[in-house]
């Protein structure tokens, strides 16, 4: 922890997050807190939810109307899109829980619970600050504007490639 600090004490404007508290002690506090609780709290440990909203009966019909398919057939898919946008979402945090585990030898530090905002990883002298995303269509405009202006690099496990026009899993 005294690592991703002195870190964030680099570039305390745009890398210590939530400066927005009412003093630096109650600000200081309430980061050391959320740094503590994700550690203690890795992603491994945590077990997917249900699905919280709705979906969208219209898009049920386009395809079950496209694909020509029955109510049965409909709901089947409906719920396997469901549990694979479940394990999206917890794939990215278990890759970077792996991912800790194996690169503190070499100098870097996790940056677990939105210890530097934006930034997952860290050299421990700061001169590389590290985006990791699961795949290089997993951003949208606002993560990828967070980055502008600072030197924070993003790194991504898998890319897409096409052979003869198919696309393909890339881990280059």
């Amino acid at each position: 922890m005294d690592d991703i600090f002195q870190v964030a004490m680099l570039d305390r404007k745009n890398l210590f997050p939530n400066q927005n508290k009412n003093s630096e002690e109650k600000c200081l506090r309430n980061w050391i807190n959320r740094y503590i609780q994700s550690i203690i709290n890795l992603p491994s440990s945590h077990i997917g939810e249900a699905k919280r909203t709705c979906s969208d009966p219209a898009l049920a019909m386009i395809v079950k109307i496209a694909c020509d398919l029955d109510d049965d057939e409909i709901e089947e898919m409906g719920n396997a899109h469901n549990l694979f946008m479940s394990a999206e979402n917890i794939q990215g945090e278990l890759l970077e829980e792996y991912i800790a585990e194996n690169v503190e030898d070499y100098g870097w530090v996790w940056c677990s619970g939105n210890a530097l905002r934006a930034v997952d990883f860290c050299k421990r002298d700061g001169s590389v600050l590290l985006q990791v995303k699961n795949k290089n269509n997993t951003e949208n405009s606002s993560s990828s504007a967070i980055r502008n202006g600072t030197k924070i690099e993003k790194w991504f496990r898998l890319k897409t490639k096409k052979n003869n026009g198919r696309p393909y899993p890339s881990y280059e």
